[in-house]
């Protein structure tokens, strides 16, 4: 089972498909319809592969950072774990440069960074 979050974008027949396969979604049309999905996820961007990243990273202007699945999958297992289903947790400090030393710790080549 999959914990998915889907923007308004996501079609509504895909959201109950996946629901039927057994996977958590939470659908943004149904808690927060208007919601800015840019604002939601201000920083992580997900591609398809390094030509989309390419792509993506000239339309936006700025440079970003590629993850294997398995790198991402670690990146975020305490956020998905905790965090998005307990909403009693109590908001983090963000350190970029720890945030930025846990990535490179996973092998993610952060040198378009400046690390």
């Amino acid at each position: 089972m999959l914990r998915i979050l889907a923007d308004e974008s996501v079609d509504r027949q895909v959201v109950d498909r996946l629901r039927t396969e057994g996977h958590d979604v939470a659908y943004v049309a149904e808690f927060a319809p208007g919601t800015d999905i840019v604002c939601m996820c201000d920083r992580m961007n997900y591609v398809a592969d390094t030509a989309h990243a390419d792509a993506y990273e000239r339309q936006v202007g700025r440079r970003g950072v590629l993850f294997t699945l398995e790198q991402a999958k670690r990146f975020v297992a305490d956020t998905a774990a905790n965090r998005m289903w307990r909403y009693d947790w109590p908001p983090a400090r963000v350190v970029p440069q720890r945030i930025i030393a846990g990535i490179k710790a996973l092998g993610v080549d952060v040198s378009n960074w400046g690390g």
